[in-house]
């Protein structure tokens, strides 16, 4: 069996399945994600009546999921993800870089968030929302004028020790859709296509950041509006913590992995350390360039260097 190394999202990654997204390393690694064509003997089928199965000892844990498969985790060291038989290897992939992902992120003490991730002034900031929000096309329009991207769709955050918030880099690349790569005048040649029930491109990060964390500067909630208007309004203490809440990575996961406990107290800490703000901008696309110039220049006079 063939096992890759790769850098991902400050610790290192070993599996047996080829990720060319990623960035190849050599030492030891921090997690390990094995892709199997079985399902363990050992798996608790009957066990999983909804979708997730714990032993007593939280040593082996049990999720099934209906468009994905099998996935066996193993004292926060190790998963064993048995993909459904019909999936293709794009598919598998996708499902490794995000369930898994995300799975392997919980196990190793980081908090996941549905949020693209910029850094403006040094610091990175988040624009946090479901899919359809928009996250990718403002992360590729700001990776357009030159600003480090560090994801476009899920994003880590640790809360350290003391405190301090570090916000770690992603995937190095963008996934993007054929409409958005027209308006940021690219094609889709040279481009791997994305598994998923829409057809995206993956768009690479040629100059991904060796550093390894940011500080966070604030949160950015983008949403469309039908008036033709953009602005940004800070958001009241209450709406902070109930759409942070919202934008967990797999939620139900995550509260399975962290403890609603836990999340809570990630949400606080959030929510009282930066400011957090709501975006609306006009819906259709002609004025794309127009909505990044706005919020560009609101970031720039709130992220202070």
């Amino acid at each position: 069996m063939i096992n890759y190394t790769y850098a991902l999202s400050g610790f290192v990654l070993k599996t047996n399945f080829h990720l060319p997204e990623l960035t190849v390393v050599h030492g030891p690694s921090n997690f390990e994600i094995i892709v199997n064509d079985q399902i363990s003997a050992a798996f608790p089928i009957t066990s999983l009546r909804n979708f997730f199965f714990k032993k007593n000892d939280s040593t082996l844990i049990y999720i099934k999921r209906a468009k994905m498969g099998y996935i066996e985790v193993c004292e926060k060291k190790k998963l064993v993800f048995t993909p459904l038989s019909s999936l293709s290897d794009a598919e598998i992939k996708m499902h490794i870089l995000g369930t898994c992902y995300m799975l392997a992120s919980a196990c190793l003490g980081y908090f996941s968030f549905h949020a693209a991730c910029v850094v403006i002034n040094g610091k990175a900031v988040l624009f946090c929302g479901d899919s359809g929000a928009g996250k990718s096309t403002l992360a590729a329009h700001f990776f357009n004028k030159g600003y480090t991207v560090l994801s476009d769709d899920v994003t880590n955050i640790k809360i350290l020790p003391a405190g301090e918030i570090s916000v770690f880099p992603s995937l190095p690349r963008i996934k993007l859709s054929v409409d958005t790569l027209s308006q940021l005048r690219k094609s889709t040649d040279g481009l791997s296509e994305i598994g998923g029930p829409k057809i995206k491109y993956s768009l690479p990060i040629n100059d991904f950041p060796d550093q390894l964390t940011f500080k966070l500067g604030c949160i950015v909630f983008p949403t469309f509006t039908d008036d033709g208007n953009c602005s940004i309004l800070p958001m009241i203490n209450n709406l902070k913590k109930s759409e942070l809440s919202n934008n967990f990575y797999r939620a139900k996961l995550s509260l399975e992995l962290h403890t609603k406990n836990k999340l809570d107290e990630v949400v606080s800490i959030l929510t009282q350390a930066v400011d957090m703000f709501s975006f609306t901008r006009p819906s259709y696309s002609v004025s794309v360039n127009e909505n990044i110039n706005f919020i560009e220049e609101k970031l720039l006079g709130i992220i202070k260097p």
